[in-house]
This record gives C-alpha cells, structure tokens and sequence, in this order.
C-alpha cells in the first residue's frame, strides 16, 4: 500500500462538495503533500458533516455511541496499475481504517491495509482486471463498522475526472488534477465559448498540476486533460473553467517600526502595478500614495506612536484598475530601546557586536575600554551588528548601542555590556570521508583567518603532527593507519597571535562503504549514469551490477571517480548495483546496499505536437518513457536534403529556431540508444510558420476622435487591424496595411460611439485569422496629473501623459482656499509655473480638450502640490544624505536659486539628480558622490 496523500483534519468542521463526479474542497482541511495536492474548486454544496472534537465528544460517549460506517466511497481516478479511492470520514473519534480490495468474482479479500487518512492508493494492479473495494473503520471505543458496499472499477487507461482550479492571477491560473504518478498527461485552454484552436502542452511523468499562463485578465477560459498510456490516449476530460481576475486581495502588515510599517499583499500576476495609498487616522483625505510593481514595501517618513491607515488599487492596464482594498489599520511603535545585545565573535584585534528591533533607521553605538571616560562612537549605522575595530589584546572593553528614530525622537542607550579582547580557538568541528588511511577535518569559523591543525593516534605517547590548513575551515589529514582510533585538533591565527588549541576531536579510521549513491540519467536503455559521495582520485571504486534474473553479480568496473556509467545494458531489463571502496592501504570496504532500477526499451517516440509555432520558431514535444531518456530531433524545410539536427535530454521538448515565416517545416524524432543502433524515427510531421493571431489586446488612450490600441507580439512583426462601430449591420474599416510593431492609431472616430476592433498577424503566406474583438467608447475622458516637479521656490513643472496628437490640454491652479483658478492651455505634456508664492499650497487640475472641441470633465480631484519656502541661510547642519531634509537648516532640499554652504559629509546618492544655484563649503565640508548621480548648478 503506498498512500497517495498526507491527509491532516486541522479542525473540526469539513464541507464536502461536489457536481456528479467532481470532488471540490475539504475545508477547512487540507489534504495535500507539501500542499501541492491541496483541493480546491468553486462547485454546489452537496452535504455538510460536522465533526465534533474528539476530546469534547469523549465526554459524552457512552456504551451505545453507534460505530458508523464511512460514506460516499469514490474513485479519484484510475490507471492500469494503480487507483486512488476516498470516502467522507464518519462523525465520531476514529482509531484506523481498513481498505481491502479484490477481483471481482474472488470468494476472498486478499488485499488489505490500515490507514488513518481518508485518501489512499491500491497499488500493484493487474491492468484490464476488474476490481472491487470497500472499507471500514475501527471508533476510539475499539467497535468495528461494518464495510461500505464494495465499489467496483476496472484497471485501465482512463481520462482524469476530477479537475480542479487551484490560485490564479490577472495573468495565469494553476490547476491540478488527481492522477498516477507512473502515468504522463497532456493538458490543453483556451478562451470558454471561443471557436480559437487549443493551446496544448505535453507534461512530464507524474505531473498532474500545471501553471497556465499568458492569459487575458478578467476572462473567462476552459480546460481539459487527457492521459497517454503506452498504446494510445484517452479521450479529452469534460472541460473546466476558470476566471482570471484584477482585483487586490491579501493587504497586510507585516511589521511596524517607529518610523516605517512593512506592507504586502498578494500578487495577481505580471504586468501589472499597485497603487497604495495612507494617511494618518482622522484625515479625510489620502496625501501619501506610491505606485510599484512589487508586492511589499515600506510606508517611510512616518511618526512613532501613531495610528495610520493604509488601502490598495491594482492597476491592470491603461485605463484598467481595480476598486481600492479594504481600509489597513497600522500603528507604528513608540521608539524601543534595542534589544538582544551580544557579542557575536572576539579576537584580540576586533570584536562584532549585534541586536535586535531594528527598523533599518540609524542606530548610535558607543564603546570604550572599562574604566575610561569617553566613548568612542559611530553613528548613523542602519545595521544589528557592528565591527568595533583597532583593540588592544588583553583589555576589557564595555559598549552600548541607541536607536535614532527621527532627529527628535531617539531611545535610551542600552545597559553597557563587556568583553575581553581575546581570540578564542574554532568551535563545531566535523569529520567527513573517513577512509582506512584518511579523513576531511572540518570547522566553523571566519574568513580573513589563518588556521593549524595537528593530529596523532588517540592511545599512546605519539607527538603531535601538524599542518598550515591549505583551506580555511577544511582540511584532509592523509597517511593514517587503518582501524585506528585518531584525536586532531585546530587553532587560529588572530593577527599573528595564536588561539589554544581547541579541544579534541576523534575518528576511527576504517575503510567504509559508500553512502548516497544515485542515478544521474539512461541513455536509451542501455546506459545508466550514477553518482555517489566519496572524494575523487584517493580511493578505488569497484562497481558491480547484475541483471536481477541472474544469481550472481557478473559485471563490474573500476574508477577513481564517484561517479561512472554502466554501459551496454538490455532495454527493459530489471537490474541491481553496488559499489565497494578500495582503500589505498588495499583495504576493502564492506559492498554498499545494492540498488534496483529498470531499463527503459528503445521505442519510437510517439504523441508528437508542436506547440507555440511562430514566424520563426516551434515548440516540438512528444512522449517520453522515462525522464532519464536523451533524443535525437531533427527538422528541415520539406524539399530540403539536409536535416539539421538536436540531442535533447528531459523534458521531451525542442524549441526549433531560425525558421523562415510562411515556410513549411518537417520534422522527427528518435531515442538515442548506446549499445543498439537505432534507425526508428517517428512518424514525420509539418507544420508551417504562421503567425497566430495576437492576443493580449488593450486600448493605451481613447478620444472622442480617435484610439491608440495594442498587443502582444513580435515588436519587428507586421500586422493589420480593423474597427466598427458596434451598431448591427456595420462593416468594418481595414487600417492601413502593414502596421510594424505592437499598437496602431485608429483615427476618424464618433464621439460617444462604441466600437470593436481587431487585430491579425501578417505573414508571407498566409495571414494569421483575425483576433478576438476588443470594444472601447470613443469619448472625451479626464486624465490625471501623474506628477509634480519643483524646480524653485517660486517654479514647478506639472506633467500628465499625451493623448492624441491633435488635442489639447487646459491646466488650471490656484492656491489652496483662493476661489478663482489660474490657466494655460498647451499641445505639450507639462507646463512649468512660475511666478508662485513660495511654502504655499497650491492645488492644480486638467482637462482635455479632443481635436473635435470636445471637452473632457476636468481631472476626478485637484492634485495637491506644496512649493518649496524660501530659504535665506541654506547649510548642512549634520552628516547625512543630499535628499534628506533633516540634512539642510531649512528643513527641505535645495532646489534651484538656493545658496548652499557645507559644513559636513553630505552624500548624493546612486543616480541621483540635483540642484542648486552656488555651492560653498566650511570646515569639514565635503560633497561624496555614490555611481550615478549628478549636481546640476542653475542660477
């Protein structure tokens, strides 16, 4: 009996599901391995069992408490040799669960086992056979039930019948289906209701969960599975279907620090961004916001203790975004005195000392030698640990560590804490490769170190024999006496001054077997490649191997190596093999266990497809026996003498490139066999380069005249698109043909009018069939202002995205609390201001104006925008970064008019832009410039 699941019951509550014969979720019970197995669907509620707890229910029991008999027996699915069977656990405390199974018209049950989990494997059987099989259980009152009315199956190739949607995101979907684990699988999609070809994929063995992906967000698809058996394939699965979806989901606070909270949520696939805003609790409007594509990140800048809250939006596409989140209630700390002070390592020179609650702000540590006044001190370390350098041998030392906050708030110091610097010998020593003459000595330690080891038998009055360690924490002690019992020892080198030595360590040399052993690969069943753990070119190895049927071990070869490869092997043939060590003192190790595998035969690959052909490539699969089989691929232009050719290992594909587009190509494939020459190829097939019609759709801007549209595709590949109002009885308007790239213009538009359009593919011969239809409305729409730059106390640029060509743009402000708004009117994609009252308020908004003189209502809210203060007496007032306000005695950054003086270490750091008018420096005034970034001086 193998188990074909780890079932845990988590708690006490499990609805079971199901359509006809489809099994949806236990929940909340995870059945699963690793949770890769873990069901999951959205089908009808068919019953409801609650389970009690067993300890509450115990109490409760008495003499008559019925044993019952477990229900809704079931198959999970069937394979020539193997089945996998489940029923609904009965509503009391169980002990076990016999399973026994026969074939049918036997007057006995031969098979049985014992399992406490309701889904189990029957394994070994005969294919084509018939079977029946029942179960049991045994109730925590040692009762017996009585059987479930026996199920009956036959043992053969059948198509999966349980499929089931695991997770998803905007973009993808992975699925899972119940399955044999000896068995391959093909699964192939497509859009549900779509008339489109299916996109198929041939999955290795045991496969039975697949990630699909390159999907269109928000829609619909359906899917099927078929099982491949070595004579045929099963017919397809009745289809499933999944949604994808763009919607934010799993917003979390992972961690709060006093002056940043850690947020993440769940992502819903690639391409596509998140927005997340957060305000202090009170406000009633949201000031902070930043858009990412990561799925976690740090809220800065905030204040300790202080409540916040926090909402996300995903952002699928132009003009794609989702609703916002749930509200996300975040509380940031006050400012903790760090925790978990300890010396990590000493020597004589150096010592590294650490903590915990950091929240990547500064910290201040402080150190001294014990009985001095001063402190020596490093700040503005963003790290837990810290290497306090430059001690004197000997001295006892004493250190403390601070949080800094913000520049107002820090923590206490910590209570001093105090060491001795002194280098201390290694720790954690290990052996490794213990041969009759030899072992690998190994310790923990430090790079940057010298080491010494010395060795001598364990018994007698022998000297010590030592070595410079010619590796830094490993070194093999060669020229020992077998079935001898060794000490060795180790020390370290701190700065020239040498540890003692450190306690011993012993090992008992003797010849030992091999430990490890396993196959690296087949070569069409007459070659098999093994690895093993053992040390190269010290020891002999004699591998020896048999086939099964024969009584004795008849082959066998000799290597230095841990690795060989047995050659000239029978295909389909079970064999055993075991290696013993020939220790260089001609020593012989006892044989190791002796391992079984089986040969693969060399058949013709079959279930040849190509899938994902494009203009100038195609993916080519096809079944494969055995994950450890090599192939020979070879492929042309029909007409062509000469194949050109690939030896490909596992998985049983070949992505074919450099094709010519519009070409038809033949191909074939056979297994490569090493003692056997093999001329089987498979059956020739062709396919020809086309290019499939482009999916990925979307519209990037829409006006009430016109539309930029786009696809996924080839950016060198030519293409053709068409649009018609959605009115019944319309034709549709061809673009202009080719169209190079990925997006096309569609111009001449009704305002207030929805249309469809598509897009195909244009190759030599023939074109691709036209894509699915995407709508849209041509109208007038508002856009948002995405930014703001300042470049003065008095100037800011506002920047928002271009639309069409031909429309314009009306930008109005004013400052915040003024009634009367301000206006420009521009063909650009930003205005600078000027002429602004500086340290003010400003609020500012946008409208559209299309070629046709429709107007856009104005943006959804005026976008808020502070202009820099003027500022008399620019200076640094501390060591820190360019672009950190606290540097600066104003309290901002310097932007352009400002005088600047600098008095201490001010960092511009990497790729960093920025600006002043005139930069001057004082004492002690220097400007560091990290890779990248760049001073702009402007009057």
């Amino acid at each position: 009996m193998i188990p074909l699941y780890r079932c845990l019951l988590l708690v006490a509550s499990i609805n079971l599901y199901s359509v006809n014969t489809s099994w949806a979720s236990l929940s909340p019970t995870e059945i699963g391995n690793d949770g890769a197995d873990t069901l999951k669907t959205n089908q009808f509620v068919e019953q409801n069992i609650l389970i009690r707890e067993h300890k509450e229910s115990a109490t409760k029991e008495t003499s008559t408490t019925p044993c019952y008999v477990p229900s809704g027996p079931r198959e999970l699915f069937i394979a020539p040799t193997e089945v996998g069977v489940i029923w609904y656990p009965p509503p009391v405390p169980i002990v076990k669960y016999t399973v026994e199974w026969r074939e049918i018209g036997a007057s006995t049950w031969p098979y049985s086992f014992t399992a406490n989990t309701i889904i189990q494997s029957l394994t070994g059987l005969t294919p084509g056979t018939a079977y029946e099989w029942r179960v049991n259980q045994t109730c925590s009152t040692q009762e017996t039930s009585e059987f479930t009315t026996p199920r009956s199956f036959t043992a053969q190739c059948s198509a999966p019948t349980n499929l089931w949607f695991r997770s998803g995101t905007s973009n993808s979907a992975r699925v899972y289906w119940p399955g044999a684990s000896t068995l391959q699988y093909q699964i192939r999609w497509r859009l549900q209701g779509s008339s489109s070809s299916w996109e198929e994929r041939l999955l290795g063995y045991g496969v039975r969960e697949f990630e699909i992906t390159s999907l269109l967000t928000g829609s619909s698809y359906e899917w099927q599975v078929r099982t491949l058996c070595r004579e045929s394939a099963t017919d397809w699965s009745a289809s499933a279907t999944f949604t994808t979806a763009c919607v934010p989901t799993g917003i979390s606070n992972f961690w709060n620090y006093p002056t940043k909270a850690d947020v993440g949520w769940a992502s819903v696939g690639s391409g596509v961004s998140y927005r997340l805003d957060w305000r202090m609790a009170g406000q009633t409007t949201w000031p902070n916001s930043l858009t990412t594509t990561q799925t976690r990140l740090y809220i800065t800048g905030l204040t300790p203790s202080t409540e916040y809250e926090a909402r996300l939006q995903v952002i699928c596409g132009p003009e794609i975004a989702s609703e916002y989140s749930g509200r996300l209630r975040l509380v940031t700390p006050v400012c903790d005195v760090p925790v978990d002070t300890k010396e990590a390592s000493i020597d004589s020179q150096r010592a590294t000392v650490s903590w915990q609650w950091s929240d990547a702000a500064n910290h201040i540590i402080q150190w001294r030698e014990k009985g001095m006044a001063d402190w020596t001190y490093e700040q503005n370390t963003p790290n837990t640990s810290f290497g306090i350098a430059n001690l004197s041998s000997g001295k006892e030392y004493e250190w403390r560590v601070q949080r800094y906050c913000t520049s107002a708030v820090s923590s206490s110091f910590t209570t001093p804490r105090s060491f001795s610097a002194l280098c201390v010998a290694p720790k954690s020593l290990g052996n490794k490769f213990v041969a009759s003459n030899s072992v690998r000595a190994w310790w923990s330690g430090e790079a940057g170190y010298q080491y010494t080891v010395r060795w001598k038998p364990a018994a007698g009055t022998q000297n010590w024999q030592e070595a410079l360690a010619q590796s830094e924490t490993v070194f093999d002690i060669n020229g020992l006496s077998n079935n001898t019992l060794y000490e060795w020892q180790v020390k370290k080198n701190c700065q020239g001054a040498w540890t003692d030595w450190s306690p011993s360590l012993t090992v008992t040399t003797e010849c030992r077997p091999i430990s490890g052993m396993r196959m690296l690969s087949y070569l069409g069943g007459s070659e098999a490649s093994w690895y093993w753990d053992g040390r190269e070119d010290l020891e002999n190895y004699v591998v020896v191997w048999r086939p099964k049927s024969q009584p004795m071990f008849i082959y066998q070869l000799t290597t230095t190596k841990p690795y060989t490869s047995l050659t000239n092997l029978n295909p389909s043939t079970e064999y055993e093999v075991w290696v013993q060590v020939g220790c260089s003192d001609q020593n012989w190790s006892a044989p190791s266990q002796p391992i079984s595998f089986t040969t693969t035969e060399c058949a013709t690959p079959t279930y040849c497809i190509e899938t994902a052909v494009t203009p100038t490539s195609a993916q080519v699969q096809w079944y494969s026996q055995s994950m450890h089989n090599r192939y020979r691929v070879e492929w042309r232009k029909i007409g062509d003498y000469v194949w050109l050719y690939a030896i490909v290992g596992y998985p049983a594909e070949f992505l074919l490139t450099g094709l010519e587009s519009g070409v038809r190509y033949e191909w074939r494939v056979k297994q490569l066999c090493a003692a056997i020459p093999n001329e089987n190829f498979s059956v020739i097939r062709t396919f020809t380069t086309q290019c499939s019609a482009p999916t990925g759709q979307n519209v990037s801007y829409v006006t009430s005249t016109g539309a930029l549209v786009n696809w996924s595709g080839l950016a060198d590949a030519n293409y053709q698109v068409r649009w018609r109002s959605t009115t019944v009885g319309n034709d549709w308007t061809e673009g202009a043909t080719p169209v190079k790239g990925t997006s096309a213009t569609i111009a001449g538009l009704t305002n207030d009018t929805t249309y469809e359009w598509q897009v195909r593919s244009i190759c030599t011969s023939p074109f691709s069939s036209w894509s699915d239809s995407y709508t849209f409305t041509a109208e007038c729409k508002s856009i948002f202002l995405s930014l703001n730059n300042p470049i003065g106390p008095s100037t800011i640029e506002m920047n928002w995205r271009l639309r069409g060509i031909d429309d314009s743009y009306r930008l109005q402000w004013r400052l915040y609390g003024v009634r009367e708004w301000d206006e420009l009117l521009t063909t650009e994609r930003s205005i600078v201001l000027r002429n602004l009252t500086p340290g003010k308020f400003y609020e500012a908004r946008l409208q559209l104006v299309c070629s046709d003189g429709t107007l856009s209502p104005f943006s959804e809210y005026a976008r808020i925008f502070t202009t820099p203060f003027q500022c008399s007496d620019f200076k640094s007032i501390r060591n820190g970064r360019w672009d950190d306000p606290k540097t600066w005695s104003c309290g901002r950054v310097p932007a352009r008019g400002d005088i600047v003086e600098i008095g201490h270490v001010v960092t511009a750091e990497t790729n960093l832009r920025f600006i002043a008018s005139q930069i001057r420096y004082g004492a002690g005034g220097r400007l560091q410039y990290k890779q990248g970034s760049k001073l702009l001086i402007e009057p």
